[in-house]
This record gives C-alpha cells, sequence and structure tokens, in this order.
C-alpha cells in the first residue's frame, strides 16, 4: 500500500485520471480522424497510433459498456437462512459479535442516527440478512424465502432491546447498504491496463516456473479470461474446472517426517505476482525442503475478465478435488484478505474441513462481513488517502472484482466466526494440529482491526459483549501478547503496517515465513528462535513445548536482546481506528 503523503495521493489521482481518460479521448480521436481524414494514414507512426486508438475505443464501445449493464442485472435469489432456529441463531450471534451496535446500525444505514429509524426501514433490512427479501426505495422486494411476519416482529423487539431504543410505526425512507442488490459501481479500464495484468502475470509465470512450481491449468486456460494467458499451455490439467493452481510436490521424505504440505489462498490484487517474495523466502528456506505447496489462483478477484466465481459449495468441492488429487489428507491452510472467505466455504463443507489442520490468516476479511465495515470502506468510502485511492481504483472498483463483492457475494456463506475457530479446536476424535495464528495489521484499512482482535481474544465470552463497560469492551492486551506458537488461537498485531504491507517489507514477511516453518513442520524438529525477524515484534517464536517450558533460557535469550528490540522500527504502539465513525459516514455519502 502506498504511504500517504502530499506526493503519493497527487501521484495516484493523476495515474487513476490517466487511465480513466484513455477510452473517451480514443473515442474522439477516431470520430476526428473519420471526420477530417476518411482516407489516407499519413507516416507510418501515425498509422500504429490510429490502430491502438482504434482498439481502445473499441474495447470501451464493445466490451465495457456492454459487461456493465451486464454485471448490473438483478442477482439471483439467495435465501441463506432455512429454519427459523437457524434466524434466530445467526441474529444473536451477529449481535454478540457486535461490541457497539448502534454504530452497527447507524453504518448500516450510511450514518443515519438510530433515532431516525421507522420500524419499516428495520423490518426491510431484517427481510434482507435472515430471509434474503430486500426492496431498493420502498419498491417490489427481490425474490426470497417467504417471511413470517410474527417472526420479524420477534427479531426487530430483539434488535430493540440491544440498542436500548423502540423504532416508532411506518417507514422513514433511509435505506440500508445492501451491495448484493444495489447498482454495481464500477469504473472502466483501457486496454492499455489489461495489456500490464497480462505482462505482469506473464513474469509470476516465470518466477513461479523458475522457483519449482509445476502449473496446473483448467482446460482451454489460455482463452478462458481476459488478458489471454498462452503459457498456461505448458502446464498440466487441473483436476478442478474452476481453478487453476501451482503446485510443488510434498516429498516422500517430508511426509515420513510428519511435515505438513501449504495450501496458499491470495487476496484481491492482480494475483501471484504479488506474493512472489514470500513464496521465494519460503522456498530458499532450508527447513522448507521437500515441503510441498499449493497456491491456487482465484482470477475472478485478479483485475482480469473472466468467468465468476462458482457457488460457495462448488468452491469447496473444487478446492477438495485439488487436495485429493495429490492425496493430501491434512495441509497448514495459509490465507491473505479474501481469501479467508474461501477458508469460510471449506469450513462450510464437511470433508474439505476435514483436511485443513493447522492456520495462518492474514488480514483476514472474513470475520468482519456481518458488521459493515468491510461493504463500506471496499465498496462505498470515498478516498481521501493515497492507499485508500490506491484501493478504490485498483481493487475495488474493477468490474469483476466488483461483481464477486456484490451481485455474486453471499456474506453468511463467506463470513468466519469465532464459533467456526471454537468448532475447528475441538472437534470430537480429532487429533491432528488445529492451531490458527490471525496476522492484523494496525493500520488496516478496510477491517476495524482494534474491534477484530478484541473479538478474537474475548476472554469472557459468557457475557454480552454490547453489555459490558467501555473500558471491558476495549481490551487491548491481545496487542502486546507474545506469539509462542503453543496455543490454539494466537493473534499477532503489527501495529506501524497497512493492509497487505506485511507481504511488501522484509523483516514482517519473515516473522510470517517462520510461522509457516512453525505449522509445516513436525513437532519432533528441534524448536528454534526467530532472532532478530518476529522479535522485533514478538520476542519469542517457538514450536514445540521443551523449549517453551525452559523458562530461564527464554529470559536469558530474552534479556541479551532487549537492547537490540528498543528504538525498533515495529515496537508495539497504539493505532487509532479506521475513521468509519458515522458523521464521517453522513459526510462521505453527501460528498458521492
Amino acid at each position: 500500500m502506498l504511504k500517504d503523503s502530499r506526493t503519493n495521493r497527487f501521484l495516484i489521482r493523476l495515474s487513476i485520471f490517466a487511465l480513466c481518460a484513455i477510452a473517451p479521448i480514443s473515442v474522439i480521436y477516431i470520430v476526428v480522424r473519420l471526420l477530417v481524414t476518411p482516407s489516407g494514414y499519413g507516416a507510418p507512426f501515425l498509422f500504429m497510433l490510429d490502430a491502438y486508438m482504434l482498439a481502445e475505443a473499441l474495447f470501451f464501445l464493445l466490451v465495457h459498456l456492454p459487461r456493465k449493464w451486464w454485471i448490473n442485472r438483478p442477482a439471483a435469489p439467495y435465501a441463506p437462512l432455512k429454519t427459523r432456529a437457524q434466524r434466530r441463531e445467526m441474529l444473536v450471534r451477529s449481535w454478540d459479535a457486535t461490541p457497539e451496535p448502534r454504530r452497527y446500525v447507524q453504518m448500516y444505514f450510511y450514518g443515519a442516527p438510530v433515532e431516525s429509524l421507522g420500524r419499516e426501514d428495520v423490518k426491510r433490512w431484517l427481510r434482507w440478512r435472515l430471509w434474503g427479501r430486500y426492496s431498493l426505495h420502498g419498491g417490489k422486494e427481490t425474490e426470497g424465502l417467504m417471511v413470517d411476519e410474527g417472526e420479524l416482529e420477534e427479531y426487530v423487539q430483539y434488535t430493540e432491546e440491544v440498542l436500548g431504543h423502540e423504532f416508532p410505526e411506518g417507514a422513514t425512507g433511509n435505506e440500508g447498504l445492501v451491495v448484493r442488490e444495489e447498482p454495481v459501481r464500477l469504473v472502466r479500464r483501457p486496454l492499455m491496463w489489461y495489456g500490464i495484468i497480462g505482462i505482469v502475470d506473464t513474469i509470476a509465470f516465470v518466477g513461479m516456473w523458475w522457483r519449482g512450481f509445476s502449473l496446473y491449468a483448467r482446460s482451454a486456460e489460455s482463452v478462458r479470461s481476459f488478458p489471454l494467458r498462452p503459457l498456461s499451455v505448458l502446464g498440466k490439467k487441473s483436476p478442478s474446472g474452476a481453478f487453476s493452481y501451482w503446485y510443488r510436490e510434498h516429498t516422500k521424505k517430508a511426509r515420513e517426517n510428519g511435515h505438513l504440505p501449504m495450501l496458499f489462498v491470495h487476496g484481491i490484487g492482480v494475483g501471484l505476482h504479488f506474493y512472489l517474495p514470500f513464496l521465494k523466502d519460503l522456498m530458499l528456506s532450508p527447513r522448507q525442503q521437500g515441503v510441498g505447496m499449493i497456491a491456487l489462483e482465484v482470477l475472478p478477484v485478479c483485475n482480469r475478465i473472466t468467468a465468476p466465481l462458482p457457488p460457495s459449495e462448488q468452491i469447496a468441492e473444487e478446492v477438495l478435488s485439488i487436495l485429493q488429487y495429490h492425496n493430501w489428507e491434512n495441509c497448514v491452510l495459509v490465507t491473505h484478505s479474501y481469501g479467508s472467505a474461501l477458508a469460510a466455504h471449506m469450513f462450510r463443507h464437511a470433508e474439505a474441513k476435514a483436511r485443513i489442520g493447522p492456520m495462518i490468516l492474514v488480514d483476514p476479511v472474513a470475520f468482519s462481513f456481518h458488521p459493515p465495515d468491510v461493504a463500506w470502506n471496499f465498496l462505498r468510502r470515498q478516498p481521501t488517502t493515497a492507499s485508500e485511492w490506491q484501493l478504490w481504483y485498483f481493487a475495488s472498483m474493477d468490474s469483476d472484482v466488483a461483481r464477486t463483492l456484490t451481485r455474486n457475494f453471499r456474506w453468511l456463506e463467506s463470513s468466519l466466526w469465532r464459533e467456526d475457530l471454537d468448532l475447528h479446536f475441538n472437534q470430537a476424535g480429532r487429533t491432528k494440529d488445529t492451531r490458527v495464528t490471525v496476522f492484523l495489521s494496525g493500520q488496516d484499512i478496510i477491517t476495524d482491526v482494534n474491534t477484530l482482535g478484541t473479538y478474537l481474544s474475548r476472554s469472557d465470552q459468557k457475557v454480552k459483549w454490547y453489555r459490558q463497560t467501555p473500558q471491558r469492551r476495549s481490551q487491548e492486551g491481545w496487542k502486546s501478547k507474545e506469539w509462542t506458537g503453543a496455543e490454539q488461537l494466537e493473534v499477532v498485531y503489527l501495529p506501524t503496517l497497512n493492509h497487505a504491507e506485511l507481504f511488501e517489507e522484509t523483516t514482517p514477511r519473515h516473522l510470517l515465513v517462520k510461522t509457516v516453518e512453525a505449522y509445516t513442520l513436525s513437532a519432533r524438529k528441534e524448536n528454534y528462535l526467530l532472532g532478530v525477524w518476529g522479535i522485533i515484534y514478538h520476542p519469542y517464536l517457538g514450536s514445540t513445548d521443551r523449549d517453551l517450558e525452559n523458562k530461564h533460557e527464554y529470559d536469558d535469550k530474552k534479556s541479551r536482546m532487549s537492547e537490540t528490540q528498543s528504538g525498533g522500527q515495529y515496537e508495539s504502539q497504539q493505532c487509532p481506528n479506521v475513521e468509519n465513525d458515522s458523521n464521517k459516514i453522513r459526510a462521505q455519502r453527501r460528498e458521492s
């Protein structure tokens, strides 16, 4: 992510303006050329310019505009919860995972105060959340399950109890944040941009191949997305019809030693190119020799023109088919950002879930789908900082990314909950490793890190979170807690990093590599100390109980390194919340 500065804000906005201007300039240029010089094109360089401008104009008129209309078709009916018990459980779970219910509701209604909402406004919102029915601007509802009005009234009363406010009868016209039903907002990309994506994809292909990975491509992969992927013809056929992936063999020696292979799922961006330094560090690690890896390619979130993602049940089955093909009975799952949504799909599929062992979730967004923070910050926020502009144009407003997160998005099936992790830890008869580490970036512009970290680390689960005092709700001990590798759930707080910057900066990336090593390597192997990597963040990172119990040795090592730690770039510090309070939301809505 770009660091925020006046220079970076100017450069990123200039870049966006230049890319957006190519299409209209091309159309105007072609029209003028046809009117001024209808025949004869003059010098060769002018012919090349004409050809490029014509290509850009045709791409805008024949590809972008029709796809914009196509993507904005109404979403398919979606009824996430089939029974009354499921709906009741989901409503209670959502409120239990919310420290500030009023802020929660205000953000869903574009910052409108709770006192300004009518009973019918809240009913319409709950119909969408629990039945999959919603009407925009008071119009006809989209299809979904038939709504039991008595049951709905019960949920409104429960919401009133949580908020401590009784809604007046009637509707006030306040619309909810329902991106699945609203018009899809996207910003045009020129043909040049897709040419750049093609070059980046080719660099990633060469980089992965050079590091010993083999491509398993879908059938006709070379022509199934744009820009085209001609080098995919050199790969093997993928056992999945929906995903291509890169594979490194899990050797017989690694299996005998009890090492686990790694499944990696990337986030929204330009594909695996962004993650090459991370994968390179893993490949160069002596401890990772022979450990298998699969790097999944999720093309609909890679700034490409391609087919949409399949339904969540099929996603889990497709990933399962890949694991079965390579005989992976157990693996370490590593995800970044949107990749955590695919982890949620696997959690809801019994066979796929059974093959997940330890998990490492970097900047996960799946825990934050039930509150409105991710939807607002990713799709509706008016950008102000350099990193927000970068996120807005190069991720949020891409046509296929926007389609994935709106028309094809199912918030419930893509959500992870603390209860999911508890079930992961406590499955009956489970004997394999199920530890989880979550990396949170303190300056994350997508998720509310303070709320998420507290949600994952809360020890007092019996008391309603929203009923606790502000001091109890905002526990921050998790920010300074040391990573040991021995606990079932650990949260690593990186106070100075923005979303995805862990993969960009060497020191924190090495911390992630060492964490992957601790999870993939057998516990029988000798424990090891991170050295200056991770110690700057957390003093000790181990992988067996033997050294963790040797407290005297640990204290000696810690004291010897105390001088090195002082003044470190990544000392734990207080991190402000992402600016998304209700007043700012209302101001941004007026501006947009």
